[in-house]
């Protein structure tokens, strides 16, 4: 439990920042390309300009940033298969799991595959908030992917969000370059 690629657990006043994983991530609940759990009561946790492109999997709660979220995940991307063979698996965060959880300026590219609550973005969005993030919905080969999904963010054909200024979107353009299509940072 709480496996991440940089952080397993992002705990009291922790903020994961200007970080990112390439390899392979697996566990069982709260697996996450960056953090597995993003999560402490009364403290502050933040994700931001972090990005995953490795293959993640679990069985809950598991996401391509973070596997399950109870702070702010803000200017974030996933690029990796993301897979749980349980519920809440998204291509962001797993589970967006209370009114504290925020997503916000992120996307995901790679393929979301789980049995119960699954999304793009977010598997379960539990009265938590989640803005402008995208999803594709097309691969490189431009076979479909992701297209069963909660409908939590903005499902696009892979080829419209590499064609994204991201910048336009809200991202931060001190630290993302101008579009999704090199999927790299500055």
């Amino acid at each position: 439990n709480n496996v991440g690629g940089v952080v397993g657990h992002n705990g009291v006043y922790i903020i994961v920042n200007k970080v990112y994983n390439t390899g392979a991530v697996s566990g069982a609940s709260c697996v996450g390309g960056v953090v597995g759990n993003n999560d402490n009561i009364n403290s502050k946790r933040i994700i931001s300009q972090a990005y995953n492109t490795g293959t993640v999997s679990g069985s809950d709660n598991v996401g391509g940033v973070a596997g399950r979220n109870v702070g702010t995940i803000h200017n974030v991307y996933n690029t990796g298969m993301v897979s749980g063979s349980g519920y809440y698996v998204g291509g962001v965060a797993g589970n967006n799991a209370s009114t504290d959880g925020i997503i916000c300026y992120t996307y995901n590219t790679g393929a979301v595959n789980g049995n119960s609550n699954v999304g793009g973005v977010v598997g379960d969005n539990n009265w938590g908030t989640v803005t402008n993030s995208w999803y594709a919905t097309t691969d490189a080969a431009n076979h479909e992917i992701n297209r069963s999904m909660n409908n939590i963010g903005t499902g696009e054909a892979l080829s419209v969000l590499q064609g994204m200024k991201l910048t336009d979107y809200g991202f931060d353009a001190n630290y993302w370059r101008t579009n999704a299509a090199d999927g790299s940072t500055k």
